[in-house]
C-alpha cells in the first residue's frame, strides 16, 4: 500500500513539475535597445530541391571577417543595420572570400520570450537571383549591457525561376558595445 502512495506521489511531483511555467528569463527590452557593433558572425546550412526530378543537395557554411557593420535597435521598435565584411563562403569543397560592402537593412523590431523578431532579415543584401527580405528570428541565448549573443535556427522555402527549394540555416551573431 505504501508504494502505491509513494507511486502516486511520484506521478503528482513530475506532473506539476512537468507543467511548470517557462524557465526562460524575461528579455529586458532595455538591455537590447541601443547601438550594437558586430564583432563576429557564422552560420550554417542545408540547401534542397527539386528541378525536373533531379533531387538537389548543398550544405554550405559562411563565417564573417572584416566586419565593420552596426545593428541598431531602437526605442520605438525599429532597427537598423548598415556595414560591410566579408563572407569566407564554404559549399560542397569550394571555398570563396565573398566581399559585402554597402550592406543595409530596416525594419520592426519585437521581443517574443527569449526571442528577437524582426521584419526584415538583418543585413540582407539584394542582387540578381536574391529574394527579397524575410522575418528573422533570432534566439537571444546571452545579453548584458556590453555584449548579445544572437542564435539563428531557420527554415524557409522559397521558389526561384520555377524551382522550390528548402534552406534550413543554424547560425550566431555576437554583439558587442
Amino acid at each position: 500500500m505504501k508504494t502505491i502512495r509513494f507511486s502516486i506521489l511520484g506521478f503528482f511531483l513530475i506532473l506539476f513539475t512537468a507543467c511548470s511555467s517557462d524557465d526562460s528569463p524575461e528579455i529586458n527590452t532595455a538591455m537590447v535597445t541601443g547601438e550594437w557593433n558586430i564583432e563576429s558572425f557564422d552560420y550554417s546550412g542545408q540547401t534542397s530541391g527539386n528541378f525536373e526530378g533531379m533531387e538537389l543537395n548543398t550544405s554550405y557554411e559562411g563565417v564573417g571577417e572584416n566586419i565593420e557593420a552596426v545593428l541598431r535597435f531602437n526605442a520605438d521598435n525599429t532597427f537598423n543595420f548598415s556595414g560591410s565584411y566579408d563572407v569566407r563562403f564554404t559549399a560542397e569543397g569550394f571555398t570563396e572570400m565573398v566581399p559585402v560592402s554597402n550592406a543595409s537593412s530596416s525594419g520592426t523590431w519585437k521581443i517574443e520570450g527569449d526571442y528577437i523578431i524582426t521584419s526584415e532579415t538583418i543585413g540582407q543584401v539584394q542582387g540578381e537571383g536574391v529574394q527579397g527580405p524575410q522575418e528573422g528570428r533570432m534566439k537571444i541565448s546571452e545579453v548584458s549591457e556590453n555584449r548579445m549573443v544572437l542564435i539563428i535556427d531557420q527554415e524557409s522555402t522559397t521558389n526561384q525561376n520555377g524551382m522550390e527549394f528548402t534552406i534550413s540555416m543554424d547560425g550566431k551573431y555576437v554583439l558587442t558595445r
